[in-house]
C-alpha cells in the first residue's frame, strides 16, 4: 500500500497500542505501527508515568536509526513507518515487540480500552467513524482517573460509549439517563466550559455525538433539544422547555401563535412546537418545582430568571400570569392583590377584604419564594393592615373601663398594627404595589389617630384620679382586666417573682409594645417560653410616668415609687427598695454592661453576678432608646440579635437557671417624615411642654393636658403637663423617633415573664401561646373562592378524586384549649358515619379523627401531647387556607406556644402521614406548614 493511501498514526492510538503491550506483559520496548511518516508528528511523552518516544520513519535506515536511538533508554518507543516487514528486514523486525508491524485500528484500541471482546456495529458505521474513534482513544481518562468504564457483556455499544464521555467528561450523572437527567445537568453552571474543553481537546466529533445521544434521551423533543446543545445553549434548554411549557398552556389565540413564531425565529427552527415540546416542558416544570421545594438553588432561580427574559423578547410575557413558578405570574398576582387592597383602604368592606384575601392567598401559592421573599414582608403587612381596618373601632369613652380596654387593645391589638405600619412602610419598588400600600398605611395610620386621641382622653381622665385614695392601688382594674402602673411592677411583679426562682430584670429602655412583639416572636423561637402574670390570659401592660421620660419613668420604675433622677439615684433606689423586701440583687447600666475584655459577650462583673446567688439582677439596655436619635427604628426589625447585649444575657441566664423578665421605661413613636413641628419656649422634649398657664383652648386636638399624682417633673415633684398625641407632632428637632407624650405606643408599656423550654422554674405560671391577633396570624374572612370546610363522610373513595372537594359550610372558630382533656381518638359509631359539628353537616376533620384508619394510626403514634379536637381544628383551618398554613397560625390553632411548634409538627406527621406519604410538610424555606387534603382524604378513605 502506498504511503498516500495510509493515514497518521495519533499519539493516543500509539499510546493505546502501548498499553495493550504492557497489558500482555511487555516491560519496555520499541512497537512498530503501519502509517504514514508524513502525516505523523515526531513528540516526546509521558504515558502512566513512562517516557514515550513517537519517530516517524521513513526508511529502513531511518527506522533502524530509531532503534539505535531506543536502546538502553527508559521506556517506550513508537516507529511508525509506510515500508513493508519485506522491506525493513528480519533484522529490524526483531527489535519490535511481536516481531513484526502492527497496523493499527482505531476502533480495535477503543476495545480494548473499554475491556470489550466485540463492538456495536453502529459505532463503526457512523459517518466519519475513523476520527470519531481517534477522539475517543484522545479522550481516554488516565489510570489514576479510573479509565473507561468496562463494557458490559463484553460487547461495547454506542450507549455505552456516549454514557462513558458524558459522564468523565461532560459531568453528565450516568445514573439518572433521562429528560430530567439531562436537564438537571444543563443547569449546572460548568456545562458550557466542559463541553469546550472536550472539543478543544479531541476532535468536534466526539463532543457533537455525544451531545446527539443525550438529546435523543428526550425522544420526540431530541431535534429540539440536539439544536440547542449543538449551538451551545445548552443552559437556555430548561428555559426553552419552560417557555415552551407556558405556550402550551396558553389560549389558542393570535397572541399565543405570535409568540411562538418569535420563539421558531429566535431558535432557528422552523417549528418549536413537536409531539415532545409538552413532555419536554412538563418535564422542566416537575424540576424547577423539585429545586424549590427543595429550598431553592442558585441554578433554577437563574433558570426561571431567563425564562422570564425569554418571554419578554417573544412577547408573551402576559401569557404567563396564570404561572406558579415565572416571576411573570407572581407580578400578575401582585397586581391584583394591589387593586384589591386599594379598593379596600378607600372602602373596608368585607367584600373588599375578601379580594385581598384571595388575591394573598393566590400570590401565596407562587413557588419561587425568592422572589416573593423580595416583597413579602411590606406586602404581608400591608394584608395585614387590611384586616385591621376590617376590625370594630371601640367607641370613645373615659373611666376605669375605658382606660383599662384601650391599655390592653393597644398591648393585643393596635401595638401589632404599629408593627404592620413600619413593616409596609418599608415599601416595594413596583409603583402600583407601592401605591397600594401607601393607601392602605395612610388609612391605618389616620385610624391610629382616633385611637390614640380616645386612649388620652382616657389617660388624662385616669391620671387625674390617680391620686385619690382608690386610685392609689398598684394600677388600674375593670371586669376586663387590670393595667399596673410602672411604679409598682418592681415591687409587685418582679420582687416577689425573685422570691420564688432567681430572676434576670432586663430594661430595654425606650421599647415600645410593637418592637416587644418582635422581640419576643424571635425570642420565643429560640428555646423560650412566656408565662403569664397572675394567672391572666395575654401579656400584661404597665402604664409609664408622666411625661414619658427616661430620667422620670425609668427611674419610677427602678425605684418603686414615683421619682425622677438619674442613673446614681437609680442605683441607690434600686438597693435600698430590695434592702426593704429582703432580697439581694444589683443594678447594671450601659457602662458596666458594654466594658467587655476581648472575646467576652458578657461582661465579668454582669456575667459573675447573673451566675451568682442574688435574687435579683437588673440590666438597662439602650439600644432601642439610642436609635431614637441616630437610626431609624421603624425601619429596623427588633429581633434579640437587634438589641445589643440581648442575645447573649439571655443565653447567660438560660445557664444559670434564671427567668427573665424584660419590661421597659417607656415605648416610642416614629418619625415618618409626614408629621409637623411646633415650637414651643416650654418645652420639655419633643413631645411634652409644660402645662399652659392660659386657658384651656391653648391645648390643641392632637395633644393633652394631663396632671395628677403621676404627672413627675424632673425634681420628681408633682406637675402638670401637655403631652402630644398624634404620632406626626412634635415640639423639637427632626428625630428619628421620640417619647414623652401621650400616645399609646409612648405610655403603653409591656411587661413580659419568660423561662426556658422544658425547664420550669415557676410551679404557678402557666404558658402563654403567640400574643398574635388573628388578623396578624391569619386570614380573618373567608374566601367564596376557596371552600372552607367541607362536608366529609368515611368510606371508599371513587375513582374520581375531584369529586370529595365540594364546599358546603364556612369555618367554625373554635377555642384554642390548652388545657383540653378531649381523647386523642374518638370511638367509631357504625350508625353514624363520622362526627357531626352543629349544624348538622361533618368536616374533614371531623371525618379523619372518626376514621378507623386514624384508630390505627394513634396505636402506631404511640405516646403523643396532641388529643383529637386539636387534630380535627388543625386539619379543617388548613382545609379552609388551602392547606397552608403559618407557624403562627398553626400554633394559635393547636393552643400550643410557638416553640414548642417544632414537637407539634412531628406528632402531626406521626399521626397523619400514612405508610410515610407526605399528608403533612414543612417547606424548608418558608416554614409553611402544607397539608395534602386531596392525599389525606384517600388514605383516610374519607370522601363527600
Amino acid at each position: 500500500m502506498s504511503s498516500a493511501a495510509l493515514a497518521g498514526v495519533d499519539a493516543s492510538m500509539a499510546l493505546a497500542i502501548i498499553d495493550e503491550a504492557k497489558a500482555k506483559g511487555y516491560r519496555r520496548g520499541i512497537i512498530g505501527l503501519r502509517g504514514n511518516p508524513t502525516l505523523t508528528r515526531t513528540e516526546e511523552r509521558t504515558h502512566r508515568g513512562e517516557p514515550v518516544r513517537i519517530r516517524p520513519a521513513v526508511s529502513a535506515l531511518a527506522a533502524r536509526e530509531h532503534i539505535i536511538e531506543a536502546r538502553g533508554a527508559e521506556g517506550w518507543t513508537a516507529i511508525v513507518t509506510d515500508r513493508s516487514e519485506e522491506d525493513l528486514g528480519a533484522g529490524i523486525c526483531a527489535h519490535l515487540v511481536w516481531a513484526r508491524l502492527r497496523s493499527p485500528d482505531a476502533w480495535d484500541a477503543v476495545r480494548a480500552a473499554f475491556g470489550a471482546t466485540g463492538l456495536d456495529q453502529a459505532l463503526i458505521t457512523t459517518p466519519h467513524q475513523r476520527e470519531l474513534a481517534a477522539a475517543v482513544l484522545h479522550a481516554t481518562p488516565s489510570i489514576e482517573d479510573g479509565g473507561w468504564p468496562v463494557a458490559a457483556a463484553g460487547v461495547l455499544t454506542r450507549d455505552h460509549l456516549m454514557r462513558a464521555v458524558a459522564e468523565r467528561h461532560l459531568g453528565f450523572d450516568a445514573n439518572i439517563v433521562d429528560t430530567m437527567g439531562l436537564m438537571r445537568w444543563s443547569m449546572q453552571p460548568d456545562v458550557t466550559a466542559r463541553i469546550r474543553r472536550l472539543r478543544d481537546t479531541t476532535a468536534h466529533i466526539l463532543a457533537d455525538e455525544t451531545l446527539r445521544w443525550m438529546a435523543d434521551l428526550t425522544g420526540a423533543a431530541a431535534p429540539l433539544v440536539n439544536h440547542l446543545l449543538g449551538e451551545g445553549r445548552v443552559g437556555d434548554l430548561v428555559p426553552v422547555a419552560l417557555t415552551l411549557n407556558t405556550l402550551d398552556n396558553a389560549p389558542a389565540q393570535a397572541e399565543t401563535h405570535a409568540a411562538r413564531s418569535r420563539l421558531d425565529a429566535s431558535l432557528g427552527l422552523v417549528r418549536s412546537q413537536n409531539p415532545g415540546s409538552r413532555a419536554l416542558g412538563l418535564a422542566a416544570v416537575a424540576l424547577i418545582e423539585d429545586d424549590l421545594t427543595a429550598g431553592g438553588s442558585d441554578r433554577a432561580h437563574a433558570a426561571l430568571e431567563r425564562t422570564d427574559v425569554i418571554l419578554r423578547d417573544i412577547g408573551a410575557s402576559a401569557l404567563a400570569a396564570d404561572s406558579t413558578l415565572l416571576r411573570a405570574g407572581l407580578d400578575a398576582r401582585l397586581a391584583v392583590l394591589a387593586r384589591a387592597m386599594e379598593r379596600h383602604a378607600r372602602d373596608p368592606l368585607p367584600d373588599h377584604l375578601i379580594a385581598v384575601e384571595n388575591a394573598w392567598a393566590a400570590t401565596e401559592s407562587h413557588r419561587d419564594r425568592r422572589a416573593l421573599g423580595a416583597v413579602r414582608e411590606p406586602v404581608e403587612a400591608g394584608v395585614r393592615l387590611c384586616r385591621w381596618l376590617a376590625e370594630a373601632t371601640p367607641d370613645a369613652a373615659v373611666g376605669d373601663a375605658a382606660f383599662v380596654h384601650y391599655s390592653t387593645a393597644h398591648l393585643r391589638d393596635w401595638s401589632w398594627a404599629d408593627a404592620a405600619i413600619n413593616d409596609a412602610s418599608a415599601g416595594v419598588t413596583d409603583p402600583q404595589l407601592s401605591d397600594a400600600l401607601g393607601s392602605v398605611i395612610d388609612t391605618a395610620l389616620a385610624r391610629r389617630v382616633v385611637l390614640d386621641r380616645m386612649f388620652a382622653r382616657a389617660l388624662a381622665d385616669v391620671t387625674a384620679r390617680a391620686g385619690a385614695s382608690a386610685h392609689a392601688a398598684t394600677g388600674v382594674s375593670s371586669a376586663e382586666g387590670s393595667v399596673f402602673f410602672l411604679e409598682h411592677v418592681l415591687p409587685d411583679i418582679v420582687i416577689p417573682l425573685a422570691r420564688e426562682t432567681r430572676a434576670l430584670m432586663l430594661v430595654l429602655d425606650g421599647m415600645s409594645a410593637a418592637a416587644a412583639n418582635e422581640i419576643i416572636t424571635d425570642v420565643t423561637n429560640d428555646g423560650w417560653v412566656e408565662l403569664a402574670i397572675d394567672g391572666g390570659p395575654a401579656r400584661a401592660a404597665a402604664v409609664a410616668v408622666l411625661p414619658t421620660l427616661t430620667e422620670v419613668s425609668r427611674c419610677s420604675l427602678l425605684s418603686g415609687r414615683l421619682e425622677a433622677g438619674d442613673q446614681t439615684r437609680e442605683r441607690k433606689n434600686f438597693a435600698a427598695l430590695l434592702t426593704h423586701k429582703g432580697i439581694t440583687g444589683a443594678l447594671f447600666h450601659k457602662k458596666d454592661v458594654d466594658t467587655l475584655a476581648f472575646g467576652a459577650r458578657v461582661a465579668e462583673p454582669v456575667a459573675t453576678a447573673i451566675d451568682g446567688d442574688d435574687h435579683l439582677i437588673a440590666i438597662v439596655l439602650n439600644t432601642i432608646d439610642d436609635a431614637l436619635d441616630r437610626s431609624d427604628p421603624g425601619g429596623t426589625h427588633w429581633g434579640a440579635a437587634e438589641v445589643k447585649h440581648l442575645k447573649a444575657l439571655l443565653e447567660r441566664a438560660r445557664a444559670a437557671g434564671r427567668a427573665v423578665i424584660i419590661t421597659a421605661d417607656h415605648g416610642h413613636v416614629i418619625e415618618r417624615r409626614v408629621g409637623k413641628q411646633r415650637s414651643y419656649p416650654d418645652m420639655t422634649s419633643g413631645r411634652s411642654r409644660t402645662a399652659p398657664s392660659g386657658v384651656s383652648s391653648e391645648v390643641a386636638e392632637d395633644e393633652i393636658a394631663v396632671a395628677g399624682r403621676r404627672v413627675v417633673d424632673k425634681t420628681g415633684a408633682d406637675a402638670a403637663a401637655t403631652l402630644a398625641v398624634d404620632e406626626g407632632l412634635r415640639y423639637g428637632p427632626l428625630k428619628a423617633g421620640y417619647h414623652g407624650g401621650a400616645s399609646a405606643a409612648e405610655v403603653i408599656v409591656p411587661v413580659i415573664v419568660l423561662a426556658p423550654v422544658n425547664r420550669p422554674l415557676l410551679p404557678g405560671p402557666q404558658e402563654l401561646g403567640s400574643q398574635g391577633p388573628s388578623w396578624w396570624v391569619g386570614a380573618s374572612a373567608v374566601s367564596r373562592e376557596t371552600p372552607s370546610a367541607v362536608e366529609w363522610t368515611h368510606h371508599a373513595i371513587p375513582g374520581d378524586a375531584n369529586t370529595l372537594f365540594t364546599a358546603t359550610e364556612q369555618a367554625e372558630e373554635r377555642p384554642a384549649d390548652v388545657a383540653s382533656k378531649a381523647p386523642l381518638t374518638r370511638p367509631v359509631d357504625e350508625e353514624q358515619e363520622c362526627a357531626i359539628r352543629p349544624g348538622g353537616k361533618p368536616t374533614l376533620g371531623s371525618a379523619v379523627v372518626s376514621s378507623a384508619i386514624y384508630v390505627v394510626q394513634v396505636e402506631r403514634a404511640g405516646r403523643v401531647a396532641l388529643n383529637a379536637e386539636q387534630l380535627e381544628r388543625f386539619i379543617d383551618e388548613a382545609a379552609a387556607r388551602g392547606g397552608r398554613m403559618r407557624r403562627e397560625q398553626l400554633a394559635s390553632t393547636l393552643g400550643i406556644h410557638v416553640a414548642r411548634l417544632g414537637g407539634a409538627v412531628a406528632q402531626l406527621q406521626r399521626l397523619l402521614n400514612v405508610e410515610g406519604y407526605p399528608i403533612v410538610r414543612m417547606d424548608p424555606v418558608s416554614g409553611i406548614i402544607e397539608l395534602d387534603t386531596r392525599l389525606l382524604a384517600e388514605q383516610f378513605e374519607v370522601a363527600r
